[in-house]
């Protein structure tokens, strides 16, 4: 056997390896695209909410998103709000007040991320109105505008899985055509939800919950909110379905997000998000990899004589989800980089075993653009309707650097994995996007005296 063909054979089984956790999204993109959405059929019953919003300095945008609440077609009686104005140095806590919001203000130097403020604000409602005086909690961030029948169709979805479930939501974006950047993120997410959420709930797989826009029941809030790293929307995720319990996806409950429109705020944002990735992924594999090959059912939290199914495709799932397959992508490319340069030694050709490996890779990447390409484009034309204020030239060229924006990722997690602290900034949001932006108003039966019975 030759030098050559042992390394090939080594890299195979690497490159075999690394495929395990990332060819299922391969799959969940050809079968996400064809996917049906899960529709909920409408209840009469319309449960009580708090809706808990966490912000730090988001004066210019907290009154909008509590306007944008009160302007739904949900009983609004059914529905209290509730805001942590965290380290804050503006007038956020005033604006949320005089909009008629609850507010609490928490002022922690040491304690930065949204994880602690969720901690302290449901502590305090804990203490001052009971957790269970409400069925269930919607997170937000405070630079959200909701969709007028949010609400309804989350309600629906929760009724749906007789209020057991954490639900999330269609996250769209604001200022989607503002640029090229804020473009490639609202494609992301209409990917992530078009495609991905829809295909793994088809599939009976957990969705994931990103940032904000939902659900949680009153029981999972019986201790409060105990996860305060970087990344709690992922970390609350893989709790779930350690616990036996899937994070459903209600398509029908639309939401929309301010996106960051400088590559800088961009690059600090994502940088967040993926050592927060890494944080959980180094917190949470060895769980998930035991979930995966358990073969006994798991208790349900609270229900000491219930059993619930070990949701092992899920966790297979959100393995893939947190690994660093970027990172570990180049750490592979530069060990056979190591073993071309070895080949002298074993009276190989460098030349030869170059020119091999620039043509495998050459290959791989163009079938990699075709394939991102493709998701979205097909997510453009399933979500033409949803995309709203967004011209035919941003379009365009949020296809053409889609990819790109996607392959940020690798050199993001490399950053992250050599980053030991991470200090958490804020984003700054100024868009000046309204309920009416987004709603029309004709179509919006608004019924904020409307009492329903349970």
């Amino acid at each position: 056997m030759t030098y050559q063909t042992t390394v090939f054979i080594i890299m195979t089984v690497i490159l075999v390896l690394t495929l395990i956790f990332t060819l299922p999204y391969l799959f969940i993109s050809i079968f996400g695209g064809c996917a049906k959405r899960k529709r909920y059929p409408e209840r009469k019953e319309k449960l009580r909410y708090g809706i808990v919003v966490a912000g730090r300095n988001e004066e210019n945008v907290i009154g909008n998103l509590i306007e944008s609440i009160r302007k739904t077609n949900y009983p609004q009686d059914k529905l209290d709000i509730f805001v942590v104005a965290h380290n804050c140095t503006d007038r956020t806590a005033e604006v949320a007040r005089t909009a008629g919001a609850i507010v609490y203000e928490y002022n922690n130097d040491a304690e930065r991320t949204k994880g602690f403020a969720l901690k302290y604000i449901f502590e305090k409602i804990k203490s001052d109105y009971g957790i269970m005086n409400y069925d269930g909690y919607i997170i937000f961030d405070a630079d959200n505008i909701l969709d007028g029948d949010f609400f309804s169709k989350i309600n629906d979805a929760f009724l749906y899985y007789d209020k057991k479930n954490a639900i999330t939501t269609f996250r769209n974006s604001k200022n989607f055509g503002t640029n090229a950047i804020t473009a490639c993120y609202g494609l992301t997410y209409i990917v992530s939800c078009t495609i991905e959420s829809n295909a793994k709930m088809a599939i009976g797989c957990s969705s994931r919950i990103q940032g904000s826009g939902f659900l949680v029941s009153n029981e999972m809030m019986k201790d409060g909110w105990t996860i305060t790293n970087l990344s709690d929307d992922t970390d609350f995720t893989i709790e779930q379905v350690l616990e036996g319990q899937n994070v459903m996806y209600c398509d029908d409950a639309m939401y929309y997000d301010e996106h960051p429109t400088t590559f800088k705020a961009m690059w600090r944002q994502r940088l967040r998000w993926a050592k927060g990735a890494l944080i959980v992924f180094n917190k949470r594999f060895k769980d998930l990899l035991k979930n995966l090959f358990s073969k006994k059912k798991q208790k349900s939290v609270g229900e000491a004589n219930s059993t619930t199914k070990v949701q092992r495709g899920s966790s297979y799932l959100l393995i893939c989800d947190t690994m660093p397959i970027g990172a570990i992508g180049v750490f592979v490319v530069i060990l056979n980089m190591i073993l071309i340069g070895l080949a002298p030694i074993f009276n190989a050709s460098i030349v030869e075993m170059l020119k091999d490996w620039g043509i495998n890779t050459l290959i791989g990447a163009v079938i990699g653009l075709v394939i991102l390409t493709i998701v979205a484009l097909v997510s453009y034309a399933k979500e033409s309707k949803r995309i709203k204020n967004v011209s035919f030239g941003v379009r365009f060229a949020s296809i053409l650097y889609w990819p790109i924006f996607v392959l940020l990722l690798i050199p993001l997690q490399i950053q992250a994995m050599f980053t030991k602290k991470f200090e958490w900034k804020p984003i700054k949001h100024d868009d000046s996007s309204n309920f009416d932006t987004f709603n029309n108003a004709e179509n919006q039966e608004v019924s904020n005296t409307e009492d329903v019975t349970k």
